[in-house]
């Protein structure tokens, strides 16, 4: 993770003394229409940790950010070659404090299992079409290595046509739950696979390892910083 330097001018100050150095604070940047991206940086119990909501105004309740805001965001808080991860959790370890923040990780060291980024690598098992709202339909395929389950997902139009867009992140929960059990953990690397096509997101659940899982009470870093804001 990268320090806070380059966006210091937009540091929401703290009465806690430690949320206001360089590696952990609370950020309001300035994006379109007025609107804040709120971020939430920390780094504790052996990770790196990015939380990140879109606030419309005063009034409107905020939104959860599109995949495109997340890289934009992973790019300002992250370098270029650490393995950025969203997590699909076990059921019994989700954390909801906020239906309109997601979040991204890093382990200590950069210590992540990175599957096969080849296709060639992977074989085909299924293909589904599932509708969505808008006459938006999901394209779903599921393939398969030695190691990892992997799950393909775009956005097409109802003559299958894909769109320009990402799903979002309830479609791709929609999607983990129908491949996945309840205590399977799965992961979305925040990169894209050009292999796969423009506009196509990934979930991967392990077939032979057990995936490392951040502390559930990091995410409850909002509350905190929001309790003793000045």
């Amino acid at each position: 993770m990268k320090d806070f330097s380059f966006v210091d001018a937009y540091r929401i100050p703290s009465k806690i003394p430690f949320a206001n150095s360089l590696k952990i604070g609370m950020f309001s940047l300035p994006y379109v229409d007025n609107s804040h991206i709120e971020v939430i940086a920390s780094h504790e119990l052996g990770w790196q940790h990015v939380s990140t909501t879109i606030v419309l105004n005063p009034v409107d309740d905020p939104r959860t950010p599109t995949y495109g805001e997340m890289q934009l965001v992973r790019d300002l808080f992250f370098y270029p070659d650490e393995k950025v991860v969203q997590y699909h959790p076990r059921r019994q370890d989700y954390v909801n404090d906020n239906p309109y923040v997601l979040h991204m990780w890093v382990r200590d060291g950069n210590i992540m299992p990175y599957p096969s980024l080849s296709e060639s690598n992977l074989k085909f098992v299924n293909s589904f079409i599932v509708p969505t709202a808008d006459n938006k339909y999901l394209k779903t395929t599921l393939f398969v290595d030695d190691a990892w389950q992997m799950v393909s997902v775009q956005l097409t139009d109802e003559m299958g046509q894909r769109l320009d867009e990402y799903p979002t992140w309830d479609e791709m929960c929609l999607v983990k739950d129908m491949y996945f059990n309840p205590n399977d953990t799965a992961i979305q690397y925040m990169m894209e696979f050009p292999n796969l096509g423009t506009h196509t997101l990934c979930i991967w659940h392990p077939l032979t390892l057990e995936l490392p899982r951040p502390d559930s009470r990091m995410v409850g870093l909002g509350r905190k910083f929001s309790k003793f804001q000045r």
